[in-house]
């Protein structure tokens, strides 16, 4: 797509110029089907509208299946996507096809190490019979050994190689219908070893090929010099130094506590990380809106906001059982984590940088969580300026699959905004604020 280029001043970004962000279905199934992420059509639109110029930084710290750093390749940006999930990480580093690295993260783009399983330990065996395990191994320790045998670690070499474990999540991926749910964030193990199933081996390995082929022609083949990171990390961390990002453009998790980690479990089988295994805990317990409670609830923090502090007296007064107590710790987690996360990106992006943020709102029974005017509250907090939001209705959410729902609402329907941040030009969030705020909150 050919764009015509053009600095917007921040205070004169219209809101009616916005995209929708939401994709097709046909559009997240072309790549991988992820239940979180927005269009291609939307990051090239908000670049464009922002008017960055080639060669400067994008940034998705939750980077999903890769739009945001595809895109930005595409157009001539240095890009940078981090997720916690490894899964995500391999998939989106599968999309780039990059000639040239940008820093050392990618001679080790996952910051797992693949584990040969043999035996009753093999994480597919809650799935598949031993024989149709044994295949599928098979095919992973063929792509483990490229990577092990792999001369310079370049990242194109890396992107090959995260193509192939794509297809190989793809191929077994299409294996597993039965033990999907009306959720899409949840899939089903075998209960019983009578309910494995037993593909044969030529017809796994037909379909990884047809897969990789797909792939390849699908990838974003970037030759103009530009560059990216893409790699395992934590949103509230990011291994990157202090004003190196010009635009963040990303989609936090939803606060609906979605187990994206239970949801990619058959692709982290075939890592090596098996369903029951501490692996797994700890990654769920790592994510953003994760249903797990951690061990140490961080205490409500007043760089949450008004808005954060009524939403959660609310919520622990109200009279569902559990309100109080599982509830209230799992939400008092996403806000922590989310506040953390976005003073990390403050510190990473340049001053008068800018934000874009697609966030949508929820519903704990019939108390509506706004999460978009929270978002904006913490960001005024660190000294950001929102620029524009724009509002879409979403006509069908998670909250559709539970027939409890309708006790508390007649409506499951929500908002999706698209928020755009400038940060401050001078004032930064100081070392000792960040300390301050650590010390109000039980540290993870």
């Amino acid at each position: 797509m050919s764009l015509t280029r053009h600095v917007v001043p921040p205070e004169e970004i219209p809101e009616t110029r916005a995209a929708n962000p939401k994709r097709s279905r046909s559009q997240g199934e072309e790549w991988y089907p992820y239940y979180a992420g927005f269009s291609p059509e939307f990051v090239v639109e908000t670049l464009d509208l922002l008017g960055l110029p080639a060669g400067k930084t994008v940034l998705d710290p939750w980077n999903g299946s890769g739009t945001t750093t595809a895109c930005a390749l595409e157009l001539g940006y240095n890009a940078i996507g981090f997720d916690i999930n490894p899964v995500m990480a391999t998939v989106a580093l599968a999309r780039t096809g990059i000639a040239e690295a940008m820093g050392p993260l990618l001679r080790s783009p996952t910051r797992w190490s693949y584990a040969r399983q043999t035996g009753e330990s093999e994480p597919l065996l809650w799935w598949f019979s031993k024989s149709s395990a044994s295949a599928i191994r098979a095919i992973a320790d063929e792509i483990a050994r490229r990577q092990a045998h792999g001369a310079t670690g370049a990242s194109s070499e890396s992107s090959d190689r995260a193509l192939r474990y794509t297809a190989l999540f793809l191929a077994v991926r299409s294996l597993l219908s039965k033990f999907g749910s009306t959720n899409p964030t949840w899939i089903r193990t075998a209960s019983r070893k009578k309910y494995r199933i037993s593909p044969e081996t030529r017809p796994i390995r037909d379909s990884y090929q047809a897969y990789v082929e797909k792939l390849h022609s699908l990838r974003t083949i970037v030759g103009n010099g530009a560059s990216a990171i893409v790699a395992v990390a934590d949103s509230k961390q990011m291994p990157i130094a202090s004003n190196s990002v010009d635009v963040a453009l990303t989609s936090p998790p939803y606060c609906t506590r979605l187990d994206y980690a239970v949801a990619c479990s058959p692709e982290l089988a075939i890592l090596g990380i098996s369903p029951g295994s501490k692996a797994i805990r700890r990654l769920r317990d790592s994510s953003i809106g994760t249903p797990t409670i951690w061990s140490h609830v961080p205490l409500p923090s007043m760089l949450w906001g008004p808005k954060c502090a009524s939403f959660l007296c609310a919520m622990e007064s109200h009279a569902s059982k559990a309100s109080a107590g599982y509830y209230l710790k799992t939400h008092m987690q996403y806000f922590d984590a989310m506040s953390r996360s976005m003073i990390d990106l403050d510190r990473v992006l340049v001053p008068a940088g800018k934000c874009v943020m697609v966030v949508q709102d929820s519903r704990y029974k019939e108390l509506h969580n706004d999460v978009p005017g929270i978002v904006v509250e913490m960001a005024e907090l660190i000294g950001w300026k929102l620029c524009s939001r724009k509002n879409f209705p979403v006509k069908q959410t998670l909250a559709d699959t539970n027939p409890h729902s309708k006790n508390y609402r007649s409506s499951s329907r929500a908002t999706e905004s698209v928020l755009v941040f400038t940060t401050s030009s001078s004032q930064r969030v100081s070392r000792a604020r960040r300390i301050e705020f650590a010390a109000q909150t039980n540290p993870r």
